[in-house]
């Protein structure tokens, strides 16, 4: 019993870091710095975020405009 307890908390560790790497929000790759952008009165440029398709929770996708609770 001890031990396959041992083995579901080995596995349930492994499914939760192997998407360790993948953030909420990411830099939206289509974006473009606007050509009215001036660094030196603007600032430097950032892309703006958006949800990462591949970000999970629990195994499953989420949403931003779906509640945390039903992931």
């Amino acid at each position: 019993m001890v031990v396959f307890y041992f083995m579901v908390m080995q596995i349930s560790l492994f499914l939760i870091l192997q998407d360790w790497d993948k953030p909420q929000n990411i830099p939206d790759p289509d974006a473009k710095k606007p050509d009215d952008w001036d660094d030196e009165i603007d600032g430097e440029w950032e892309p703006p975020m958006i949800d990462n398709p591949d970000y999970k929770v629990g195994g499953e996708t989420c949403k931003q405009d779906v509640s945390f609770a039903s992931c």
